[in-house]
């Protein structure tokens, strides 16, 4: 079976994008065509309710493509935090399908980062992101407006930059594409936080410190699994 079926067309997408999602602040990942559990549950702060979903758009070779929703805006321009939470020793690999991402901060963007935190083990991050095909860089991830893209601290951090999404934009990454930027699991670690951070100016080193502090579920008051569910 072809991944392509999954793959939004881009009147689709933009029809998404102007409509107003439902959402939860905690959410198992499910395939809403078989009904089967991906084995992951998602969570994230309730500063953040309203402002972000996850859509199934279904299995395809043990990896789940989802849809992320959200939107970004004054008081979470920083960056939005989601922490993934593995709930089964069978779980998929999680793939980015695609994106709605709508900027309401009152800034433009000049770019922006996808970036893992999950430790890491002997100099091994715990994740890392890939294409779901195996193609080199992002594969046909399209990110326009974006022109720019590149892979840092061993490919859990990928910055997107060469375009602009004006405040009150939609910016629509995987739209239309044949490949998803997928999350893969580099030990045996059962949670992974994934945050995402709009570039309204260039972001100075600082920025980036203690975001390897960010994995498990603690960040929100939840107790995390510490349980290592893969043989």
């Amino acid at each position: 079976m072809s991944a392509n079926w999954i793959k939004l067309s881009s009147a689709l997408a933009l029809a998404i994008a102007a409509s107003t999602p439902a959402f939860a602040g905690s959410k198992e990942l499910v395939d809403l065509n078989t009904g089967a559990s991906s084995g992951w549950r998602a969570t994230w702060a309730t500063a953040y309710d309203g402002n972000v979903d996850l859509i199934s758009r279904g299995t395809v070779g043990g990896q789940f493509f989802f849809e992320k929703d959200v939107t970004f805006t004054a008081q979470s321009a920083q960056g939005i935090e989601i922490v993934f939470e593995r709930i089964s020793p069978s779980a998929s690999t999680l793939v980015i399908n695609d994106e709605v991402v709508r900027n309401q901060t009152g800034t433009a963007w000049t770019g922006f980062h996808f970036v893992l935190a999950s430790g890491s083990i002997a100099g091994t991050p715990n994740f890392a992101f890939a294409t779901s095909d195996g193609s080199a860089g992002l594969g046909d991830f399209d990110i326009t407006p974006f022109t720019n893209f590149a892979f840092s601290d061993q490919n859990t951090v990928v910055s997107m930059s060469g375009g602009t999404v004006p405040s009150g934009g939609v910016w629509l990454p995987g739209a239309a594409s044949n490949t998803g930027l997928a999350i893969v699991a580099g030990n045996n670690t059962d949670s992974f936080t994934l945050k995402e951070i709009p570039v309204a100016i260039p972001l100075p080193a600082a920025a980036w410190t203690g975001l390897s502090t960010l994995l498990g579920l603690g960040f929100f008051g939840v107790a995390k699994n510490a349980r290592k569910l893969l043989a």
